[in-house]
């Protein structure tokens, strides 16, 4: 496990319905990308992928994915994870599985954290539909 060293950089960082990857081939696929939600009635629960492009990576570089409510900064979900970077001269893509409930409008922040520090974010708002 690697325990020192530069965080790798985040190139890109989606949120979709469902996110696939196909076993001979290793294309991704992304299935309902989107940047917010439009509810009616809460609370609901968000199931959904993350996709993560990394690079500058060397070796297993342990993460955690962390969901926040944006106001109150209370911590919805917080997922420890490792990447393995096979070549640090490929970049790496990651589908990870996340799962969270919607309690109130606003806005839920997605955190990708190298140890307690911030290497990439996604602001999601939480709309009411009108």
């Amino acid at each position: 496990m690697r325990t020192s060293g530069a965080a790798p950089h985040v190139a890109v960082i989606l949120l979709a319905d469902v996110g696939y990857r196909d076993g001979l081939s290793n294309k991704i696929s992304l299935l309902g990308v989107f940047h917010k939600i439009i509810v009616e009635t809460l609370p609901l629960t968000v199931q959904c992928a993350l996709f993560l492009r990394l690079v500058d990576g060397r070796g297993d570089y342990p993460l955690i994915l962390r969901v926040v409510e944006e106001d109150t900064a209370i911590t919805v979900v917080e997922t420890p994870l490792t990447v393995q970077f096979r070549d640090p001269l490929v970049p790496l893509d990651v589908i990870l599985p996340c799962a969270f409930e919607a309690r109130k409008y606003g806005a839920v922040v997605l955190s990708v954290m190298d140890k307690r520090t911030e290497i990439a974010s996604l602001r999601l708002p939480v709309e009411k539909k009108p």
